[in-house]
């Protein structure tokens, strides 16, 4: 892309209102050094160096919006623990307001914790409470929602789902129910527990593993079998676009036109965030009124360059250049 057409890109999105609801956590990365095994059992042993807290989930997503020039707003729950203090900390630093996140004290911050050795992954350890919302967090996040949605006059929301239990079916249908009255355009990046309860909203996200495991079979990255698959995903849900990812494969989009968008050739370093920043570009480019179709395609070059980067960080403009 030409400077001048990136000067443009940055003047359509900067300034647009994305509302996000989704399910926060924290990536947590220990670094170190393994020279040996240990004498006690057949596992290596990590000399500590260093470790580093990172926005995760729908966080991570609204610092890529963020990244691009976006107003951001975020609806979600975390605990009211020392995680949650360490992601309230770093909302803050990036520039995201927690006005709309309720600490609770029911339930414990979602976190992920990757140990690393010369940048290899040795383990993941999550640590996470899937529980759906008790009665009095339900109530108290719907009106964060509705706060939220008074005051930010969104562009379009986005639904970010990772099974953590702030999406149940009544909050799914009233979200979309009220982006609909209100033409505003909503597009979800859906997980397994909740995938049949988004209908008709303006573009749904899965990866090719979520779209097999929702239909019950394999689903192979060819574009006939893609297609077919969507077809049955369409026949229950009646999205207006469907964009499935296909890592290595690229993606595959319907609306208007169904394409295959190739695969941006680079060097893999971390494949982590990358679903986070293709709906965090889609949903930017769509809000600044990009055609769906382009808005994938700048989508895919940015998940691309995300895998270049070590660890789950934000798109750059540099992503398109």
């Amino acid at each position: 892309m030409e400077n001048n057409e990136l000067v443009q890109l940055k003047e359509k999105f900067r300034g647009k209102s994305i509302l996000i609801v989704g399910d926060v956590m924290l990536d947590r990365y220990i670094q170190g050094r393994v020279n040996r095994i240990s004498p006690e059992a057949p596992v290596p042993i990590l000399e500590w160096r260093t470790s580093e807290d990172r926005l995760g989930g729908a966080a991570n997503v609204a610092v890529n919006c963020l990244a691009m020039g976006a107003q951001v707003n975020l609806v979600s729950i975390a605990g009211a623990d020392d995680e949650g203090k360490r992601l309230q900390e770093g909302l803050r630093n990036a520039g995201i307001r927690d006005y709309y996140i309720h600490f609770s004290t029911e339930r414990r911050t979602t976190t992920k914790t990757r140990v690393m050795a010369a940048q290899q992954h040795l383990l993941r350890m999550d640590a996470e409470d899937t529980r759906y919302l008790s009665p009095s967090e339900a109530s108290t996040v719907l009106g964060l929602w509705q706060d939220a949605w008074d005051k930010n006059h969104p562009d379009l929301v986005i639904i970010q789902d990772y099974d953590k239990g702030l999406l149940d079916k009544g909050f799914i249908d009233r979200i979309i129910q009220q982006c609909k009255h209100a033409h505003v355009p909503v597009i979800v990046d859906p997980k397994r527990r909740q995938f049949w309860d988004y209908q008709e909203v303006t573009l749904f996200k899965p990866n090719l593993k979520e779209l097999s495991e929702a239909i019950g079979y394999p689903v192979q990255p060819r574009p006939e079998a893609v297609a077919e698959a969507i077809s049955l995903l369409r026949s229950r849900l009646r999205p207006a676009n469907v964009l499935v990812t296909l890592g290595a494969h690229g993606m595959y989009l319907e609306g208007e036109v169904a394409q295959l968008i190739a695969p941006v050739p680079v060097e893999l370093t971390d494949v982590c965030g990358a679903g986070d920043t293709v709906i965090s570009v889609l949903a930017v480019a769509m809000a600044a009124g990009l055609p769906v179709a382009e808005a994938a395609e700048l989508a895919n070059r940015g998940a691309a360059w995300v895998c270049t980067q070590p660890g789950v960080v934000p798109v750059q403009w540099e992503a398109w250049r």
